[in-house]
């Protein structure tokens, strides 16, 4: 299947050196409400609804720099990301880099977090499926249940190499569901899909390991996910080495089909 490959520079600028240098960064949530990112008074990008002028098109990068008059920001050119694949492209693809001045990262955790939408309470390992309704039987509170690892011993490994775990709803219809009745709120209007975390072979080490947390009410809220307790993030975990990739995909493919058979 095609995968778009995303390279994340995701330079967390965690230990922010370059910011005590006196450098003046843009991010949102920080210094703008906008979705724009860079450095004041140099190149920034931005996504929509940022920008630089009115009526940019969706679906592009927008870059701007300060070329008008008291030094004001204009856009200049839009990037495109335009992937060529061969079949579907049901997968991203997210490498994670340290930058050098960064603090050292024991782990750069990328989670899928919001399983609850979907009501995702299968967990698909190697020789078993796991119900979130099973591990979390007892628990009936308003915050994340607690985590549940699984080593690698326990992952799903393709006749290619690949790692594999996933997770899915277990109901037969699950857009009949409507968690706030004569709501559209937390609505999941579509067919069932499966979600999965893979790595390639040979590019993972001994300590790889899933992670899931559950919900049993849905996020700001005391009501109840229909029909019991879900796994709400889901992650592979392993310790932080420059360029690891961490494959995500969703797909109308059952795990079946992807090669599990617990």
């Amino acid at each position: 299947m095609g995968r778009i490959n995303h390279l994340l520079a995701i330079g967390l600028l965690v230990a922010v050196s370059s910011l005590a240098s006196g450098a003046d960064w843009v991010r949102p949530g920080l210094s703008t409400n906008e979705p724009v990112w860079g450095l004041r008074d140099g190149l920034l990008w931005a996504v929509a609804p940022g920008g630089f002028r009115g009526g940019e098109p969706r679906g592009l990068i927008r870059l701007g720099y300060p070329v008008l008059l008291d030094n004001r920001y204009d856009l200049i050119n839009f990037i495109a990301v335009e992937p060529v694949v061969h079949g579907r492209p049901d997968e991203i693809a997210l490498s994670v880099f340290r930058e050098p001045d960064s603090a050292p990262l024991e782990y750069c955790i990328l989670t899928a977090t919001m399983g609850n939408m979907a009501r995702t309470r299968l967990l698909w390992l190697r020789d078993e499926v796991v119900s979130s309704r099973r591990v979390y039987s007892d628990y009936q509170g308003k915050d994340f249940a607690p985590h549940r690892a699984y080593p690698l011993s326990r992952l799903y490994r393709a006749p290619d190499g690949r790692i594999l775990t996933a997770i899915t709803n277990d109901e037969d219809n699950p857009s009949s569901v409507f968690p706030f009745p004569g709501s559209e709120l937390w609505h999941y209007a579509g067919r069932k899909v499966t979600q999965y975390w893979a790595r390639e072979a040979d590019s993972f080490s001994e300590d790889l390991k899933v992670i899931v947390n559950g919900r049993y009410a849905y996020w700001r809220s005391s009501r109840p996910i229909p029909g019991g307790i879900a796994f709400e993030n889901f992650e592979m975990q392993e310790r932080f080495h420059d360029g690891q990739t961490f494959i995500f995909g969703i797909t109308r493919r059952t795990p079946q089909e992807l090669g599990f058979n617990p």
